[in-house]
């Protein structure tokens, strides 16, 4: 409702809604304070309001003001909770607290704290003597703590009591580490805990990865192209003239055959392949299978090119020759394995999984493997399969000269 009082709040030098909206942006994006500050003048100059300037510490206090309007928000949201889950997430000596808990009739979502090595800078020598799930504990507990600090009011020990009896639920990763330090909590600080549960996404890469590497054939496949010192992939990602040599052969495949592997009419410039992460394995495996023919050629060209020595055209001869049927049926398979557990993978990975459907999607996706790998369907080509083994069984001979 409009108010004759306040129709001069948003005069003289003070922030306009303009200013709020790109401040919440910049936020989200990640700038820094600086670049930020470069960016409001810009977009002023632009708008002709070159008078208008902003320094750094203007945009830090814009930001620093939509922190803690979020922050009273989830602050609210926890103290009429009746269950709350806490999730852990480690990544490097960074640990992200988030929590989901109940709200009227759906829940809501927020971010409990950031926590460097504990959050606790530099530790004192003497703290290496505790247990680490101990420490890792009391820094959670702490992270809690702080959330329930604000600017506005001091610290709101019903609100942090509060959350310490509605907490029943903890969510961490597989490591052995932060699964012990779930118990620990339980035991000493949120013993309102009942379920301990592991994060399904992980558990699932892991699932789908660890049979993969045990089978013998796969084995060898793997180390040969993406695992050893000398895997062809990895050479070829750390070489830059490898990867331009492996562009004038893949313009040269699509001359002579009209397409590479699948059809695919374009160049592809990098395979990006990472071993520890199985979602950075799936696509350069399908990338191996469209590629063959123009990795091939380079294995060629490599291995009969007298300017090289001899180590690296033994190597080239011996991965070209290694490129037999049975290789190529195991890159086929791995791709279509590979495909298949990325795209279930993928439905735990959303910001909202029903625990509901957990069930009913474990069930199809039995399903649907056995029917893809044990009863043969991957290589009959439906369209809703990934045809990659029935694709790299039709890749012709042919000569390139």
């Amino acid at each position: 409702m409009y108010k004759r009082q306040e129709q001069d709040l948003l005069k003289g030098s003070v922030p306009q809604p303009v200013d709020w909206l790109r401040a919440w942006r910049h936020l989200k994006e990640g700038v820094s304070f600086r670049s930020s500050a470069r960016l409001h003048s810009t977009e002023n100059f632009a708008e002709k309001d070159s008078t208008k300037s902003v320094d750094r510490r203007a945009v830090k206090a814009l930001q620093y003001i939509n922190v803690e309007e979020k922050s009273e928000k989830q602050l609210n949201y926890l103290s009429v909770a009746s269950s709350v889950a806490v999730c852990v997430d480690d990544r490097g000596p960074w640990k992200l607290l988030r929590f989901r808990c109940d709200h009227e009739k759906g829940h809501k979502t927020g971010v409990l704290g950031l926590l460097y090595r504990g959050g606790d800078g530099v530790a004192q020598v003497e703290d290496w003597e505790d247990d680490f799930c101990k420490r890792e504990a009391e820094s959670i507990m702490k992270a809690i703590r702080e959330f329930c600090t604000s600017t506005v009011s001091d610290f709101d020990e019903g609100l942090f009591q509060h959350i310490i009896r509605c907490t029943n639920i903890y969510v961490s990763d597989g490591c052995p580490a932060a699964l012990r330090t779930g118990r620990v909590l339980k035991t000493y600080h949120l013993k309102s805990i009942a379920f301990m549960i592991r994060d399904p996404a992980h558990a699932v890469r892991i699932a789908a990865r660890d049979p993969l590497h045990a089978e013998e054939r796969f084995g060898d496949f793997w180390r040969r192209v993406f695992d050893s010192k000398h895997a062809l992939i990895r050479d070829i990602q750390c070489s830059d003239q490898l990867r331009a040599k492996l562009e004038s052969c893949q313009d040269r495949v699509i001359q002579v055959l009209g397409g590479q592997g699948g059809g695919l009419q374009c160049i592809l410039k990098h395979l990006s392949a990472a071993k520890q992460r199985f979602e950075s394995f799936a696509s350069p495996a399908r990338r191996y299978c469209l590629l063959l023919s123009s990795l091939a050629l380079l294995l060629a060209l490599t291995a009969s090119d007298t300017r090289q020595n001899k180590e690296t055209r033994e190597s080239a001869a011996e991965a070209l020759e290694a490129i037999t049927p049975d290789s190529i049926v195991v890159a086929g398979l791995t791709a279509d394995y590979t495909a298949e557990c990325l795209d279930f993978v993928r439905q735990f990975d959303r910001s909202n999984v029903d625990p509901a459907t957990l069930a009913r999607m474990r069930d199809a996706f039995k399903e649907r493997m056995e029917a893809l790998f044990l009863q043969g369907y991957a290589a009959m080509e439906p369209r809703r399969m990934h045809p990659w083994i029935a694709l790299i069984c039709r890749l012709p001979s042919v000569s390139y000269t």
